[in-house]
């Protein structure tokens, strides 16, 4: 009866040593769901501008080496609601790992490469203050994942929101001309952002909003001051240099 004992003492020794195996199916370490809570910058109290069109977010993991974890990565965009998303993504404990975050509207004119991690634009049929070309972003560098954890990310707009104002649309209107609709002619846009340095590439030499209604909000920066009414004429969103000077020619269009 002893020997017996020892031997199902010594089975269930190797039981529960493969148990804690099966954590490692990779061979790569223990993994940890770890919950990224994406938000979108505040919300403003308008319909123009407010990024409520962005809800669609894309996910891209890369390793310490820049290499594009596509197994790792969610294979369809998460839906948010109220532009906030909440994924979980299983990670290697002790990897370091680099996160692009991406929230589009649906139809939005953008796509990304993701073993370049760019963003490229597409200008052509472009229609002014269309707000499905509002987006989002931000990249979590250098993640050590180390369990299961909640981390915070905030997106930040990567574009630059191109806004036309006149101070004497009250003015024209009492004689005669009343601006309904306009669009925009701009040359030489950027059509190419790397992700990871922000830095643009690549230029459209000529861009064309077509016509649209123009917006009928106030926007917070132009009330400023109230000795001056400005009117809101049109409101754009184009890839720009963070020293703005790659952007050479603005021609604003409109009909009355």
């Amino acid at each position: 009866m002893k020997k017996l004992f020892s031997i199902m003492a010594m089975v269930a020794v190797i039981f529960a040593t493969s148990c804690q195996r099966v954590e490692d199916p990779t061979g790569l370490g223990t993994t940890s769901e770890v919950t990224f809570s994406v938000q979108s910058p505040d919300q403003l109290t308008r319909a123009i501008g407010d990024g409520s069109e962005a809800k669609n977010l894309i996910v891209a993991v890369y390793d310490k080496n820049g290499n594009y974890l596509d197994k790792v990565s969610p294979t369809s965009p998460t839906i948010g609601s109220g532009n906030h998303w909440d994924v979980t993504l299983s990670l290697v404990d002790g990897m370091v790992y680099d996160i692009v975050f991406w929230a589009q509207a649906d139809g939005a004119p953008y796509s990304l490469n993701q073993n370049e991690k760019t963003l490229t634009v597409n200008y052509e049929n472009a229609k002014a203050q269309d707000e499905k070309r509002d987006a989002f972003y931000a990249v979590v560098e250098d993640y050590e994942a180390d369990g299961a954890n909640t981390v915070a990310v905030k997106l930040t707009r990567p574009f630059a929101q191109l806004n036309i104002v006149t101070t004497d649309y009250t003015t024209a209107a009492n004689s005669g001309v009343n601006v309904t609709t306009t669009g925009l002619k701009v040359s030489n846009l950027p059509t190419t952002m790397n992700l990871f340095s922000g830095d643009v590439s690549g230029s459209a030499e000529v861009v064309v909003f077509s016509d649209a209604d123009i917006p009928t909000e106030s926007h917070p920066s132009f009330t400023n001051t109230s000795d001056v009414e400005y009117t809101w004429l049109s409101m754009n969103y184009v890839l720009a240099s963070e020293e703005g000077d790659l952007i050479s020619t603005v021609t604003l269009t409109g009909t009355t």
